[in-house]
């Protein structure tokens, strides 16, 4: 049970840190856009990325929380079912946005 908690923390403390990275990474195409003079709005899809990511995280951290909390199995079945699918559905949006407005800018910095 211990190492499965560690493995938990490790995980969380990891999407924490790609998501300090994509806000720097947004910040930093902002300036990089106005530099080659182009509309500098699409980097707040990378915000944007990291914030659904944080709500992922905030979602996977809930369910290891309830696993303790909850006594009953199909409670907990239900439960970690529904944060499983926004989690998912968080992560598949922020991996979108994250990839549209890379593919932008590098559709930009090519011409």
């Amino acid at each position: 049970m211990v190492k499965t908690i560690i493995a938990e923390w490790l995980f969380v403390i990891g999407q924490v840190g790609l998501i300090i990275v994509l806000i720097i990474f947004g910040l930093i195409l902002r300036k990089l856009l106005r530099l080659i003079r182009k509309p500098p709005l699409f980097w707040i899809l990378l915000v944007l990325s990291s914030l659904f990511m944080l709500v992922a995280v905030v979602f996977h951290f809930l369910s290891i929380t309830e696993v303790g909390s909850v006594e009953d199995p199909v409670d907990l079945m239900r439960s970690l079912g529904a944060s499983g699918i926004i989690e998912a559905i968080m992560l598949l949006a922020s991996g979108l946005f994250a990839v549209i407005a890379s593919g932008m800018y590098f559709r930009w910095s090519h011409r």
